[in-house]
């Protein structure tokens, strides 16, 4: 489970905002391995998630909506059982960061890097990441935006069980 340090009304109302953005640009992020209901209901359960729960209720709700294979490299695979888990931690870290950064931006905040969630084996380049202060809250806030994970590879490792996040500090 995620310890979101910022995780108030005033960022669950700029995560909605940047959902909002998102759905309204056709820009949201819907995983392919979703069946269709999951494609159909993923908007409304990311949205209530961030109204009232957490990486953990939008989990709980995606548990029967993916497919059981998908075409990898022209082989049919199985999807992880995780897979829940794995798109809610993902998706719902990164409106909440978003939301983070245009907090540091409007109220004058730095960021800075932190362990959210404890995993059983730590990257060494996330833990190099942790304590580290975000100098462009702006460039990450577009890297996030614009699902460039080039980009956010330089600035928070991500990936599946990063563990990581940002909080704002004075």
């Amino acid at each position: 489970m995620f310890f979101f340090r910022n995780l108030d009304e005033k960022t669950r109302r700029i995560m909605l905002e940047e959902l909002e953005m998102d759905i309204d640009k056709r820009t949201l992020y819907i995983s392919e391995r979703l069946n269709g209901d999951g494609k159909k209901e993923y908007p409304n359960l990311l949205r209530e998630a961030i109204e009232s729960g957490n990486e953990q209720t939008l989990a709980n709700s995606l548990k029967d909506m993916f497919n059981e294979k998908e075409l990898r490299k022209n082989k049919s695979v199985k999807i992880p059982r995780n897979a829940n888990i794995i798109l809610a931690e993902g998706e719902f870290n990164k409106f909440y960061i978003r939301a983070i950064c245009i907090r540091a931006l409007e109220e004058g905040k730095k960021l800075r890097i932190y362990r959210a969630k404890e995993v059983k084996k730590p990257r060494n380049e996330s833990n190099a990441k942790i304590g580290e202060f975000i100098t462009d809250p702006q460039k990450l806030l577009s890297c996030l935006r614009d699902n460039n994970f080039e980009c956010l590879q330089e600035m928070v490792p991500t990936g599946p069980n990063s563990g990581l996040s940002v909080e704002l500090v004075d």
